[in-house]
C-alpha cells in the first residue's frame, strides 16, 4: 500500500512537471518566432490634459461598459462635462480637478458622448462608446520595453467612411503611458502584390497617447506600421508593430 501510494505520487509530480514545461516550449515558441503578444487589460482608459490646457487626445473609442479618467497634469485647474452629442442631455460633471489630479466616468450605454471643460471653453472633446471596437498589443521582441497598443473603430472599416485609430505606446514595467514617443503611423495598401503607402503620420507623442483618422476608399487589404525612433528625446533602435486590416 505505501509503494502504490509513493507511485501515484510520483505520477502526479511526472504530470505537473510536464504541463509545466508543455506550457514553456509554448510560451518560448511564441516569443522567438515574434508572434505578437496581446496585453491584458491593465492600462486605464485616460485622457490627459497637458500644458497650455489642450487634451491629448480629442476622439475617444471605448468599448461599452468602460471607464475613462480624465487626468490633469496641466499647471491650472480643470472641470470635466460629459454631454449625450445628440440631445445635449447632461450626462456627468466633476467638481473642480486640481493638478495632478483626475475625475472619472464609466459610460454604460452605447453612444456619442461630448465632453467639454466649463473653464476653458476651448476644449472640448467626443468619447464614441460601441462594441464595435478592436484592441491589438505587441509587445514582445520590443528592443526598448515599449509596447504599441493600437484600437480602431470600427472593427471592419467602411468604405468611404471614417476609421478612427488610437496609438498608445505602454511601458511594459509600468503598464502606463510611455512619454515623449518620436514615432510614425503608417497605412500600406497590400493589394497588387506589394505594400503602397496610402498615409503617414509623424509626430512627437508627449503623453504617450495618439490619434489617427482615415478614409479607406477600396476594398482590400492593407497593413498598419508604428515604428518608435526616439523615446525621452533620445534616439533608439527602432521599434515597428505590425497590423492587418481587411476592408
Amino acid at each position: 500500500m505505501k509503494e502504490t501510494n509513493v507511485f501515484g505520487r510520483y505520477y502526479q509530480i511526472y504530470n505537473a512537471l510536464l504541463a509545466l514545461g508543455l506550457i514553456i516550449v509554448i510560451i518560448a515558441i511564441s516569443w522567438f518566432t515574434g508572434l505578437p503578444h496581446v496585453l491584458a487589460d491593465t492600462k486605464d482608459n485616460t485622457i490627459t490634459m497637458i500644458m497650455n490646457s489642450r487634451y491629448d487626445v480629442t476622439y475617444y473609442p471605448l468599448n461599452v461598459g468602460k471607464t475613462i479618467f480624465w487626468s490633469n497634469k496641466d499647471n491650472v485647474d480643470h472641470k470635466i462635462k460629459i454631454t449625450e452629442s445628440t440631445t445635449g442631455k447632461l450626462v456627468s460633471e466633476s467638481d473642480t480637478i486640481k493638478p495632478y489630479s483626475n475625475f472619472s466616468h464609466t459610460f454604460e450605454k452605447a453612444g456619442v458622448y461630448h465632453f467639454s471643460d466649463p473653464l476653458n471653453s476651448q476644449m472640448g472633446g467626443t468619447v464614441s462608446v460601441s462594441k464595435d471596437i478592436t484592441t491589438n498589443t505587441v509587445f514582445n521582441n520590443m528592443n526598448n520595453n515599449v509596447g504599441i497598443q493600437l484600437t480602431r473603430e470600427p472593427t471592419k472599416p467602411t468604405l468611404g467612411k471614417d476609421t478612427n485609430f488610437l496609438i498608445n505606446f505602454i511601458n511594459e514595467k509600468t503598464k502606463k503611458d510611455q512619454e515623449h514617443v518620436d514615432y510614425d503611423f503608417v497605412i500600406y495598401s497590400a493589394n497588387g502584390g506589394e505594400n503602397k503607402q496610402v498615409y503617414k503620420k509623424a509626430l512627437h507623442s508627449v503623453d504617450g497617447l495618439e490619434q489617427a483618422t482615415y478614409r479607406f476608399l477600396q476594398p482590400g487589404k492593407y497593413v498598419i506600421k508604428v515604428t518608435i525612433y526616439y523615446i525621452l528625446f533620445n534616439p533608439v533602435n527602432p521599434d515597428v508593430a505590425t497590423f492587418n486590416i481587411t476592408t
